[in-house]
C-alpha cells in the first residue's frame, strides 16, 4: 500500500523540476562548451619581472557568433591594458555565441573562464564586447573587484567600454605575465607571449 505513494513522489519529482531545471532550448551550458572546445590538458603561465612590450594573446574563435565584430574588445585591451589580441588556429579557444550561456554561477552568465578557455555572449554588441575583453583579462590572471568602472566588475552594462578602466595594480600584475603555454593533443602552443 505505501508503494504507489512513493512511486508517485518518484514520478513527479524529475517532471516538476525540484532537483535541477533543465535548460532551455537556446541555453548553452558552459560545461558542454569545455567538454567539446577545449582540449587542453595542461596550461602554465609564466611569470617574471615587469616587461615593456605589449603581451599578445593568440585566440581561436569558435561557436556560433563567430562573425561577431570584436574590434571594439580588442582595441580596448590594446589600448588600455597593452594586451594584443590575434586570431590563431592553435590559440586558445574563445567561444561567442548569440545563445544563452548557462554556467556554474547561474543563468544570466554573460561569459566564463577556466585556465582552458573562454566563454561570451555577444547577442548585444554593446554589452557582448565588454563581456570579451573582461573574460580574456580573467585569462591572463586578473579577478572580480568591486568598482564599478573597472572592466573587472563581475557584470557588464551597455557602453561599459566607454568608461571602463583598470588600476595600477592590475595593470602592474598583466606586466609580470611574460607568456601561456598549453598542452594540447596537438602539441604544446604558446597561448600568450611578449
Amino acid at each position: 500500500m505505501r508503494a504507489a505513494p512513493l512511486l508517485a513522489i518518484a514520478v513527479a519529482i524529475p517532471l516538476c523540476g525540484a532537483l535541477s531545471d533543465p535548460f532551455l532550448p537556446d541555453e548553452i551550458p558552459f560545461v558542454s562548451v569545455e567538454r567539446e572546445h577545449f582540449d587542453a590538458v595542461g596550461v602554465v603561465h609564466e611569470r617574471g619581472g615587469a616587461a615593456s612590450s605589449p603581451l599578445v594573446v593568440r585566440v581561436r574563435i569558435v561557436g556560433d557568433g563567430t562573425d561577431a565584430d570584436m574590434t571594439q574588445a580588442f582595441a580596448w585591451l590594446r589600448e588600455n591594458a597593452d594586451l594584443v589580441v590575434v586570431e590563431h588556429p592553435a590559440g586558445v579557444p574563445l567561444f561567442l555565441t548569440r545563445g544563452d550561456l548557462a554556467a556554474t554561477s547561474g543563468r544570466g552568465t554573460l561569459g566564463a573562464t577556466v585556465p582552458h578557455g573562454m566563454a561570451a555572449e555577444v547577442r548585444d554588441p554593446r554589452v557582448g564586447a565588454c563581456v570579451v575583453a573582461h573574460e580574456i583579462l580573467h585569462f591572463v590572471g586578473l579577478k572580480h573587484v568591486d568598482d564599478k568602472d573597472n572592466i573587472m566588475y563581475p557584470h557588464c552594462s551597455r557602453d561599459m567600454l566607454d568608461r571602463a578602466t583598470l588600476e595600477d595594480w592590475q595593470l602592474a600584475k598583466l606586466g609580470t605575465l611574460e607568456g601561456i603555454r598549453a598542452t594540447t593533443p596537438r602539441g604544446v602552443h604558446t597561448w600568450a607571449t611578449r
